[in-house]
């Protein structure tokens, strides 16, 4: 028989026992207790972007697509890029326009024209025009400079793009002189692509809306569009479609393509 005073004793060692095994479980599950996800601020999604959007070196083969007055025109074109603002393309399709040729080096701009057997050099507010009658100028082909240094940043919330979810940012310049001092752009909160990006003047006015599809993962962590269509605001019934049939990043480029006697050479 156990006495009363060894009933009390176990009884005791029995409920601190189970107190103590309810601080144990509380203190685990205490420490496995998930800290809350911090919500990204606008310039942390912007370097993501700039991430996959910039690069070091690349290669691109471009079927580019002009609709304009009806009709549709296709064009083909190989590109290497080095760096953000050293670029060289050239244009092998249609037969009229095989040869014609752009080199920019920082601010400056060459074109080769072959029918004329001349190089013509463009530079500031020339960088803007249209890039051989299409939506797209000649720095919206040849930049590649990042976002993060260029503009300020505010979320203004969360849209759907083509069923994608996305942070709609609002962007403004940093310092006077950019080609769109304002911009809204729809970053998809899986890739860090831009969806959709609207281009403004200072003044407010719309100028170009551009839509990103066909997202492809080059490498490890790089996620690129490889189909855009740019439309001009302030021209109608236009648009401009470019589709990257081939590309290769980090590939590596002789220094001589970036030469300005490359234009004239076969």
């Amino acid at each position: 028989m156990i006495s009363s005073l060894q009933r009390w004793t176990l009884l005791g060692a029995v409920t601190v026992g189970l107190f103590l095994a309810s601080g144990v479980m509380a203190e685990e599950k205490k420490e496995t207790k998930k800290e809350p996800t911090k919500a990204l601020t606008a310039l942390q999604i912007i370097e993501r972007v700039d991430k996959n959007q910039v690069f070091g070196t690349r290669q691109a083969f471009v079927t580019m697509r002009i609709k304009k007055r009806g009709r549709i025109r296709t064009k083909k074109i190989e590109s290497f890029s080095k760096g953000a603002k050293t670029s060289y393309m050239k244009f092998t399709y249609p037969s009229r326009d095989k040869g014609v040729k752009y080199l920019r080096l920082g601010d400056n701009l060459w074109m080769y024209m072959p029918s004329a057997e001349k190089t013509i050099k463009l530079s500031g507010h020339m960088l803007r025009q249209s890039m051989m009658g299409s939506d797209f100028s000649y720095e919206d082909m040849l930049d590649n400079s990042a976002l993060k240094d260029r503009y300020h940043f505010k979320i203004i919330k969360s849209e759907k793009i083509d069923g994608n979810d996305c942070y709609l940012i609002e962007m403004n310049q940093k310092k006077k002189g950019e080609t769109y001092p304002k911009r809204r752009v729809w970053v998809d909160k899986k890739t860090y692509v831009v969806r959709k990006s609207e281009m403004y003047a200072l003044s407010g006015r719309l100028l170009k809306v551009m839509h990103m599809s066909k997202v492809k993962k080059y490498g490890e962590d790089r996620y690129y569009t490889t189909k855009m269509r740019m439309q001009n605001k302030l021209r109608k019934g236009t648009w401009t479609e470019t589709v990257l049939t081939k590309i290769r990043f980090k590939v590596p480029l002789d220094n001589e393509i970036f030469n300005v006697r490359n234009l004239t050479s076969e």
